[in-house]
């Protein structure tokens, strides 16, 4: 009996997840849609990426509920994902949802970006990144910058997003490198969206380092293994 409430509770908590992020291509699609009359191709390549984020998550929703077998579930939909190619993805989505804050995002792929492959399901890869940048921006002020760089040595990709914010205090800081659910300047904030982030990294077989200076901003860095 106890077994099965933790296991529904489990469930509960991953749908609570996928809700929350949900939020973030639902704000873009609202965007698009006050502009809907002679969409550019661009647009609408976004739109259909938007779209399918949140298939993808909705599609993840009805496998929890229906029970799945977690490792099956996961076995199922891992596949070999270029990493550069979703980071630029994620970021030209942003710039167009963030447009009016003039916030500056940096990316430059590497030279060898088409070698940057890991082993993840794409929707837990989009929600990760998409999380990562939303988090990067709310601690902006307008006019912010967000550098992102991806960089291939020893067969591991190393990812980081580097932002100019308002930072977080050494106690908060501390909290989260201990895998203590917490938020800090988000008014609603749950949390949520960095333990996403922290355990899409851990199921990627990967690590996560987080350093931040209180009014000067915030580095992250995600080490990957690299199937090449």
């Amino acid at each position: 009996m106890l077994t099965n409430q933790r296991t529904r509770n489990n469930i509960l908590e991953e749908i609570k997840m996928s809700v929350y992020d949900i939020r973030s291509p639902i704000m873009f699609l609202r965007i698009l849609q006050t502009n809907a009359i002679n969409l550019s191709f661009r647009d609408k390549r976004l739109l259909d990426s938007a779209t399918q984020r949140i298939i993808g998550v909705v599609d993840s929703m009805d496998k929890l509920l229906q029970n799945s077998s977690e490792n099956d579930y996961e076995v199922n939909e891992v596949k070999l994902i270029n990493l550069s190619s979703v980071i630029e993805k994620i970021l030209l989505e942003k710039k167009y949802v963030y447009k009016n804050l003039n916030i500056k995002f940096a990316y430059i792929p590497p030279i060898y970006a088409k070698d940057c492959l890991i082993q993840s399901k794409n929707d837990n890869l989009e929600r990760m990144l998409s999380n990562i940048i939303n988090n990067a921006v709310e601690a902006c002020d307008e006019n912010g910058i967000i550098n992102v760089s991806l960089e291939l040595k020893n067969k591991m990709l190393y990812l980081n997003i580097v932002d100019n914010g308002k930072g977080m205090p050494g106690e908060v800081l501390q909290k989260l490198r201990n895998s203590i659910t917490i938020t800090f300047g988000k008014e609603n904030g749950q949390g949520i969206g960095f333990r996403q982030i922290r355990e899409t990294v851990t199921k990627l077989c990967g690590s996560l380092t987080i350093k931040s200076i209180l009014g000067i901003g915030t580095e992250i860095q995600i080490i990957l293994p690299c199937y090449i």
